[in-house]
């Protein structure tokens, strides 16, 4: 009460209908721009569209946004982002297809019962530590490092011959180059 209103009334001016409430200067407007339409609910859930900016904002008291469809969703934009405190994807495949991937984290988890990582060449510009065994097919290069080019700790064994162009000597100072 104690809004102006729009009514309709009948021939008489007996009976009728408030059509709704009119906006006055003591009951002003939400938004007073002609290029915007505003709807905004009880609970402070608001909807509003910018028809100079194109732009169609939802903000307000709005806890939860479900969308449900039967076929398909499609979203088509030149930048899409979401700020969240949590994102989860649920799916049975989720494809990802771009020129760049870019993944910037603390810490970085990947479970799965295989991965494969299908790439002419594969750079790791930190330490890395392989918790079980190591299988290579194409065969095995590196050099420089710290100290020792490589260290391993435990039993070698070689099926094959080994070829080293300088000394191989063990910790009680035999070498390949002593003779009996």
């Amino acid at each position: 009460m104690g809004e102006q209103v729009e009514v309709l009334l009948d021939n008489n001016g007996e009976d009728g209908v408030v059509l709704g409430a009119v906006y006055s200067t003591v009951d002003t407007a939400p938004v007073a721009s002609r290029d915007k339409r505003y709807v905004q609910f009880s609970d402070g859930a608001a909807f509003e569209y910018d028809r100079s900016t194109h732009q169609l904002t939802i903000n307000g008291g709005i806890e939860k946004i479900v969308i449900e469809v039967i076929d398909r969703t499609s979203l088509t934009s030149p930048n899409v982002e979401i700020k969240a405190q949590q994102v989860t994807v649920t799916s049975d495949t989720v494809d990802v297809k771009a020129t760049d991937v870019s993944i910037d984290a603390t810490k970085v988890d990947v479970k799965a019962a295989a991965v494969t990582v299908d790439a002419p060449m594969s750079t790791f510009t930190g330490n890395v530590t392989v918790m079980k065994k190591l299988t290579w097919l194409g065969g095995m290069a590196g050099s420089g490092g710290i100290g020792n080019a490589a260290t391993i700790t435990g039993n070698v064994n070689v099926i094959g011959n080994v070829q080293a162009s300088g000394a191989l000597q063990d910790s009680g100072g035999n070498s390949n180059h002593h003779s009996h």
